[in-house]
């Protein structure tokens, strides 16, 4: 059956901002409750990181660039970069807690949604020329 206009641009609106409020919802919990409680989280710090800073400055840091990064893929303002963020810090994540993937393989589905954002961004032409 063909889509009418009105169907066809609801789903161009609806399915990103569902893929958007996906990957947001995990990165402002994993930002709140690392700030509410730093101890559950240190240890997905990785461990060159405290030559650099320490875990608790690293840890209040990155927090605060998950809520940011969040509000920004919320915004919808250059979301093929907010998304592409999204997936390589999701990737960094698995990749430097490779040991822990039973707690992080959900970590793979969620940084899959954000590839697929940047990739529906690209085919829609939603970024900068």
């Amino acid at each position: 059956m063909a889509k009418n206009k009105k169907e066809d641009a609801s789903e161009n609106v609806l399915v990103p901002l569902v893929l958007r409020i996906a990957v947001a919802v995990p990165l402002f919990y994993a930002a709140t409750a690392s700030l509410l409680n730093p101890g559950s989280w240190i240890a997905f710090i990785p461990d060159f990181t405290a030559k650099i800073i320490p875990p608790a400055i690293f840890l209040t840091l990155f927090s605060v660039f998950q809520i940011f990064l969040g509000f920004w893929l919320l915004s919808e303002i250059r979301p093929i970069y907010s998304s592409l963020i999204s997936a390589i810090l999701l990737f960094s994540i698995i990749i430097f807690n490779i040991e822990i993937l039973d707690l992080l393989f959900r970590d793979i589905a969620i940084m899959l949604t954000a590839i697929a954002l940047s990739i529906h961004y690209h085919l829609n032409k939603k970024c900068p020329a």
